[in-house]
Parts: C-alpha cells; structure tokens; sequence
C-alpha cells in the first residue's frame, strides 16, 4: 500500500490526485523547544556556532518547520566555508530562513 508525507501543500494539489492516496499523515509545525533541538541537532560536526549566535532565540523568533531547519543549516554552513570560516554567525542562519521564507512566499 501506498503512504505519502506531505505538508500543507495539499491544496496545491488536484483532488483526482489526492484520491491515490490511501493515507496522508499531518505533521504539526514544531513548537519553539521543538525547534530547538532541532536546530541543535543538525549543527554539521566540523563546524561550530559563533558565541554571540543565541539558538533558542532564533527557535522562539522563526517559525520553521524541520525540513526548513536542515535547508537553513545547509545553507549557513556552506555560507561558513565560503568564507573559509569553521563558525556559523546567526546571520548565516537568519539569510537562509529569510531564503526559506522567500521559497514559500511569507515574510520575515
């Protein structure tokens, strides 16, 4: 059988299409001590936050989802080896969910 994850991107889809599915599954937007730990847990092993970056304060401040969380560390530490760095500024962070929030057509 047939097991599809999506977000709330099922208004964007046809309602011939949606009747293939046999079961879709809702995953709640995480909460802010949610997003914490997920913004700690995907802070890539070679690289390191910069001091004055306040993770929690961007997971209260930012409501993300966890794929948006992993695309934003991405790009923050790819952003860090661009500049031949091993710290990831919350800059770095706050860009990427900017680009995050530009994909889905919201607002910082």
């Amino acid at each position: 059988f047939r097991r599809v994850l999506f977000r709330s991107f099922k208004s964007n889809m046809d309602p011939a299409f949606i009747r293939r599915f046999q079961q879709i599954i809702h995953f709640p937007m995480p909460d802010d001590k949610e997003r914490l730990i997920l913004w700690q847990k995907t802070i890539p092993s070679m690289l390191h936050l910069h001091p004055g970056t306040d993770l929690s304060e961007i997971a209260k401040n930012y409501e993300v989802t966890g794929a948006a969380i992993i695309n934003v560390m991405q790009y923050a530490a790819l952003e860090a080896i661009k500049r031949n760095d091993r710290l990831i500024h919350s800059r770095d962070l706050v860009d990427g969910i900017q680009r995050e929030f530009q994909k889905e057509d919201k607002s910082v």
